[in-house]
This record gives structure tokens, C-alpha cells and sequence, in this order.
């Protein structure tokens, strides 16, 4: 199932060692079941909290909210429009380079507003894989 997905959010880029390290995360105890409970609690969250589950869904929100994709995920088509679920401010970024399954380079986007201070970095920068290759 995981060599599936791999090809399937990062079609054409081959990387063993990465795979190889995914499934030995996964095999670890409680892991994978972790993974999949948040999924499974997502999708029975209108059952166990309706109220909450109402006021998400059709509530605007109140909070500046910054929303980033990479280019090759197609939830950034599906959220060219959200604008009217925001009462505050609101902006989808599209990062031409990103790849889900691999980390990018690291970088700073552009502030909400002019008032909103860029924030700190609190680690060290990660070591980046090579860029996107998907297809």
C-alpha cells in the first residue's frame, strides 16, 4: 500500500530510501494505527461532536489563516474559492516546487498583513530533498 501511494502523490520520483524509512515508521507498535485514527476520527467527528461539527462547517473564521499547497495536489483547485468561508483575511499560496512526500527547500512566505510580523524560526532547518519532480 505504500509503495501505491508514493507513486500515486509523487508519480515519476523514485526514492527507496525514503519508502524504505515509511514503512519502518509505520511498522512500529501503535504507529499505523495512529495514522489511520485520524482519519477515522475526521470522518465520525459530525457524530461524535455535531454541534462543534455544525459550527466548523458553517461558520466563517474569525482567525487570519494562510492556506499552502503544492502545485501538483489537487486540493489547491478545490480551494481557489474558499475565500467566502473567511471573515478575516485570507490567501491560498501554490508552491510550484513542492512535493507532498518530499520535504522542500525551506522559505518564508509573505506576511497576511502588513502588521503581521514574519515568525521565528524555533529549529534548526532540516536537511531538503531534491527538487519536485512530479509529473
Amino acid at each position: 500500500m505504500i509503495d501505491y501511494l508514493y507513486e500515486l502523490w509523487s508519480p515519476g520520483i523514485a526514492d527507496a530510501d525514503h519508502i524504505k524509512r515509511v514503512k519502518e515508521t509505520l511498522a512500529q507498535p501503535g504507529a499505523l494505527e495512529a495514522s489511520l485514527g485520524y482519519y477515522r476520527a475526521m470522518l465520525q467527528f459530525p457524530l461524535t461532536h455535531p454541534e462543534e461539527s455544525q459550527r466548523v462547517q458553517f461558520e466563517k473564521t474569525t482567525v487570519p489563516t494562510l492556506t499552502v499547497f503544492g502545485a501538483h495536489d489537487p486540493g489547491h483547485e478545490l480551494s481557489a474559492d474558499e475565500d467566502s468561508f473567511y471573515e478575516a483575511e485570507h490567501r491560498l499560496e501554490v508552491i510550484p516546487d513542492y512535493c507532498e512526500l518530499k520535504r522542500p527547500k525551506p522559505r518564508r512566505l509573505r506576511p497576511l498583513s502588513a502588521r503581521a510580523q514574519p515568525p521565528a524560526p524555533t529549529a534548526p532547518a532540516r536537511p531538503h530533498a531534491p527538487p519536485c519532480r512530479c509529473a
